[in-house]
């Protein structure tokens, strides 16, 4: 595998060489990598439903990604490809090492610009795709906190010079046979809620498809706004992947929201986000379908302090994500017919508060929370180094704990503190391209009364990473 990446690498650094000795050349040619090393050491993380164990991990996470691409004016080809090593020791109870057995082609797209008098550009392929915050939007291989891709067709058009329409397909297999090399005694299973690496106990056999459209407006220079439709077709999956007995019920939605970015003065700005998911369930293991409504509500005000050297800023925000009670069929086969309240993150499993919270959900389906926090940071020295601190507590949205005592309703999950450094090391190391960038998180969570009987009081998480580009 090292010897395949090796050789990807030296192939791609070729192709910068060639781009830039023949630039007269009617062919574009451009290419680069991206190495990364990271080490995190976990302690007492929190579970679903009320539960937190005592219990410590680390891993060791060694990235490689290298990309090359090929234009001829408006129409060209990208291609990138992904490979991660990785070290566990003892998570969750368990000793092991993995080190993948393929390369995975986490790009590869073709691109047509500027077709219909240059207002309509189109993207075939695999690709990243991320809108506003990622709070919907950001990821088509969920539960992989890493790779943000989507198989997907995308057409954007700019509408006018202010105002752009993005509408897309996407289809996301339960297992990725046909974009990765090597070993297919083990599979990568993109849409697993236990993990995408490994054997069929990882595939749970979720396969989704979705359409939608996302408009960009900014019309209005004091107030941008986004505005987004999208329907989701998500099949009935196994929790268990190896028993085909026990099923949770698809999904057939439609997720509506806007976002709204005003600029009250050149200091204080502000961000509220509100979308609404409509639908039904499909059954299984024998409950009937049942109707879709839930919601998400995000809400912030900054203050940043422009005329300073180190930009401080300070930000006050609120975020809720509507929860469904402890006979939810949100992600646990069976359950009465009743309405399905708890928000579906859609495209949106990913790791976009901190590790800790997430490891409440099983794969990142963000769901029954409401989250008050403050933010606040600065960056010195001229941006190389940004200092970032964010606290609030957290609350469930409903109790979903079905093992809790009778009468206890405690809805308090804790206190969540997030503390960040990020420093630039080196920038533009060859010619005006290249960069060594560093990042320390720490996080701690107090439990709350949401976790009832024998738990830590304290869950923590620290990663350390350096990141070079080429």
């Amino acid at each position: 595998m090292r010897r395949v990446v090796s050789f990807v690498v030296a192939v791609f650094s070729g192709a910068v060489v060639v781009a830039q000795e023949e630039s007269s050349s009617l062919l574009d040619l451009d290419g680069g990598a991206e190495l990364r090393a990271r080490y995190e050491w976990m302690r007492n993380l929190p579970g679903k439903y009320g539960q937190a164990a005592p219990n410590y991990a680390d891993r060791l996470r060694l990235r490689a990604k290298v990309w090359g691409s090929a234009y001829a004016g408006d129409f060209g080809i990208y291609a990138r490809l992904y490979d991660e090593v990785r070290e566990f020791h003892n998570l969750r109870g368990r000793n092991y090492q993995h080190f993948p057995g393929w390369l995975i082609m986490d790009n590869l797209y073709l691109d047509m610009n500027n077709l219909l008098y240059n207002r309509v550009d189109v993207r075939i392929g695999r690709q990243d795709m991320m809108y506003g915050e990622g709070r919907v939007i950001a990821n088509g291989t969920s539960g992989e906190s890493d790779r943000f891709a989507f198989d997907a067709v995308k057409v954007t058009t700019r509408v006018t010079e202010a105002t752009k329409a993005d509408v897309f397909f996407t289809y996301m297999p339960s297992r990725d046979d046909y974009l990765t090399l090597g070993d297919r005694n083990t599979g990568y299973y993109p849409t697993s809620y236990r993990g995408p690496y490994g054997g069929p106990e990882n595939n749970g056999g979720l396969s989704e498809w979705g359409i939608g459209t996302y408009w960009t407006v900014e019309e209005i220079d004091a107030l941008p706004m986004e505005f987004y439709l999208l329907y989701k077709d998500e099949s009935r999956w196994f929790p268990d992947g190896t028993d085909r007995s026990v099923r949770v019920p698809g999904r057939k939605y439609g997720t509506a929201g806007l976002r709204l970015m005003p600029r009250f003065t050149e200091k204080l700005s502000g961000e509220l986000e509100a979308a609404y998911q409509f639908g039904r369930t499909d059954s299984g293991n024998g409950a009937d379908g049942q109707a879709i409504s839930a919601y998400m509500l995000y809400a912030g005000l900054t203050y940043t302090e422009v005329e300073w050297a180190w930009k401080p800023y300070i930000k006050a925000a609120a975020l809720v994500l509507s929860g469904d009670g402890k006979d939810s069929v949100f992600d646990r086969p069976g359950g009465p017919a009743a309405t399905a309240t708890g928000w579906n993150p859609v495209y949106a499993r990913h790791i976009y508060i901190g590790e800790v919270p997430a490891e409440m959900y099983s794969g990142c389906r963000w769901s029954n929370l409401i989250w008050p926090h403050a933010e606040g940071g600065f960056s010195p020295f001229n941006d190389r180094h940004t200092f970032r601190a964010q606290t609030g507590p957290m609350f469930a949205h409903r109790d979903d704990r079905a093992g809790a005592p009778v009468g206890d309703d405690n809805l308090y999950r804790g206190w969540y503190t997030q503390l960040s450094y990020d420093w630039l090391m080196v920038k533009e190391a060859v010619n005006g391209r290249g960069s060594l960038k560093g990042r320390i998180v720490a996080e701690d969570m107090i439990y709350g009364n949401y976790y009832y009987g024998s738990h830590p009081s304290n869950g923590y998480f620290l990663r350390v990473e350096l990141v070079a580009t080429f």
